[in-house]
């Protein structure tokens, strides 16, 4: 069993990483936008292969996106908060924290 924490994503997906290291974890799941707004982090290639490099070196095992919740929405947000979803699936698709082992 992995143990992790929730860590901020805030100054690049690198920062996760090193902020994982930090607290000592094997597994960290990343906010990948604030938790206070709708809006995604627009993260680019350079982000992606940044954070790879660092997780690759790193003693952290596994990595995972922390969705925001959608539960009991009205019907007037909820396509936003699908839209939403669809979004941060898509960043984490294209980055290694859509895998259980990140290595």
């Amino acid at each position: 069993m992995l143990i992790g924490a929730h860590v901020s994503s805030g100054g690049g997906l690198d920062r996760a990483v090193e902020r994982g290291e930090a607290i000592g974890a094997e597994s960290i799941q990343i906010f990948n936008q604030s938790p206070r707004m709708w809006r995604p982090t627009k993260y680019t290639e350079e982000d992606f292969a940044a954070f790879r490099e660092r997780i690759a070196a790193s003693p952290v095992e596994s990595a995972a996106p922390h969705l925001r919740l959608a539960i009991s929405l009205p019907p007037a947000q909820l396509r936003e908060a699908v839209d939403r979803l669809a979004a941060a699936w898509h960043a984490a698709d294209r980055s290694p924290t859509s895998v259980p082992s990140a290595r």
